[in-house]
């Protein structure tokens, strides 16, 4: 029948495009739209007879299905419904990971080691699957860091001394943070983590953010990032930039929810 027909041609739209950011409409209108064979019948989907609307995350679909069954006419009218399973945010105690937003990736498949000087990528986000170290000394005025997105550490950080790490979005660290002398972390997203560690009063952890242990967001202890281009400190500065906080990709499911009305006028 025309209803079995094109269900599975919308499971299979969402199953090729499970995160699909930009999902529309009319790729929807696309999949349902056309004709269905099965030998004893013929129905016809044009795309003037499906009717889609996003509304608070979720598409719901109506089609009207024309077509010979047997020896009459015959019309059928469903409504098909694809839900977003993730929403505006993550659940309670998920830690985020970076298929879990719409951006631009750089992966070190190990640690990894920030020489002293400055560090920019032209990737947003950076994933670090090992631990991440700042080089130490204080040669060529220590790390000035700046991550364009989010930062995903897969262990834990350590920088001895004279750093400043500065995250447009998440810092998202699953083990710890241990910091010693005059080491300057400004996190402007949220932060995930499950210590923080630091041998100097010098050193500071900034979040604008939420804040969140193992997962689950505990009261904010820390302050916000300073406003201004600049964060000066005794022997140095650290340029501070603005907050650029990534998109959740949405999770698409059609579980084969529809209802049909089989006697359309």
């Amino acid at each position: 029948m025309g209803v079995l027909h094109y269900k599975a041609e919308l499971a299979e739209t969402v199953k090729l495009n499970p995160r699909k950011v930009n999902l529309s409409c009319a790729d929807l209108t696309k999949a349902v739209s056309g004709t269905s064979e099965d030998g004893k019948s013929r129905y016809v989907v044009n795309t003037t007879d499906v009717q889609c609307s996003l509304t608070n995350g979720d598409f719901s679909i109506s089609v009207i299905s024309k077509g010979d069954y047997l020896d009459r006419e015959d019309k059928i009218k469903a409504k098909l419904y694809v839900k977003n399973k993730r929403g505006n945010t993550l659940n309670s105690g998920e830690i985020p990971k970076p298929i879990d937003y719409d951006d631009t990736l750089k992966i070190v498949n190990s640690s990894g080691i920030f020489m002293n000087g400055v560090y920019r990528q032209t990737e947003n986000s950076l994933q670090v699957m090992g631990e991440v170290r700042g080089e130490t000394g204080n040669s060529s005025g220590g790390n000035d860091i700046l991550i364009q997105r989010n930062l995903y550490v897969d262990k834990d950080i350590y920088f001895q001394n004279h750093g400043c790490l500065v995250v447009r979005g998440d810092l998202v660290v699953l083990e710890g943070i241990n910091v010693g002398n005059k080491v300057y972390i400004f996190v402007y997203g949220d932060i995930y983590f499950n210590s923080y560690t630091y041998s100097s009063s010098n050193s500071r952890l900034f979040v604008s953010g939420n804040e969140y242990v193992n997962g689950v967001k505990v009261t904010k202890k820390f302050a916000k990032v300073p406003s201004g281009s600049k964060y000066s400190y005794n022997g140095g500065e650290c340029t501070l930039s603005s907050p650029k906080p990534g998109v959740l990709t949405p999770i698409w499911d059609f579980n084969g929810e529809t209802e049909v009305d089989y006697f359309v006028n």
